[in-house]
């Protein structure tokens, strides 16, 4: 089981809610006339809260390797081109849940490729940088109750390597989950001598 579906179990068993997970939404990948934001961005995500009062939307989330990095700025006009891509593209019938619209880049062209499903290791990097986190917003959701907002209050990063626990110990401020997945604030943890434990990418 991966670290996402474990923590997403976690946190349905916390809540008392039972454990949902909906089918992915059919979808055709259509290029859109946007180009693509970053090209250290692998893959981007645009998170979907579809509740039955409507939909709330995340902040964005980019893959940069073997890191997902959360907020990833946007533009407004990239900002209102992914939401009625969003809004058009799910309905009534979408059961209620937490959705990734996911973009990758061909040509240097934005390409919308379909939605991932919850749980996917792109939301564990709202565990340290959004309240409510995108799991306890999917068990929220898909249970009926209400999610009135979302808000990211600092910028973060999850990293999807293994990491030995000897140099685990020496990361100041690191929150450690399942598999040694290392969580953390900008800027990245530091050793005694200031050098960066992690190649992250620069912020823009």
């Amino acid at each position: 089981m991966n670290p996402a579906h474990t923590y997403l179990e976690q946190t349905a068993q916390r809540l008392g809610l039972p454990l949902i997970l909906p089918p992915v939404p059919a979808f055709t990948p259509v290029a859109l006339t946007l180009p693509w934001p970053d090209s250290r961005v692998d893959v981007l995500y645009l998170p979907i809260i579809w509740t039955a009062r409507g939909p709330l939307y995340g902040e964005a989330i980019a893959r940069c390797g073997d890191f997902y990095i959360q907020p990833w700025d946007l533009s407004d006009s990239e900002r209102q081109g992914y939401y009625q891509l969003a809004r058009a593209t799910l309905g009534d019938q979408t059961p209620a849940g937490v959705y990734l619209l996911t973009f990758e880049p061909k040509q240097g062209q934005t390409v919308a490729v379909g939605f991932t499903a919850m749980p996917t290791d792109a939301a564990l990097v709202s565990v340290v940088v959004q309240q409510p986190d995108l799991f306890l917003c999917h068990c929220y959701a898909a249970a009926g109750l209400p999610v009135v907002e979302v808000q990211a209050w600092r910028q973060g990063a999850v990293c999807l390597t293994q990491v030995p626990a000897k140099q685990a110990l020496v990361w100041p401020g690191v929150i450690w989950y399942p598999d040694w997945i290392g969580c953390w604030v900008y800027p990245p943890p530091t050793d005694h001598a200031g050098h960066p434990l992690a190649a992250l990418p620069p912020l823009h």
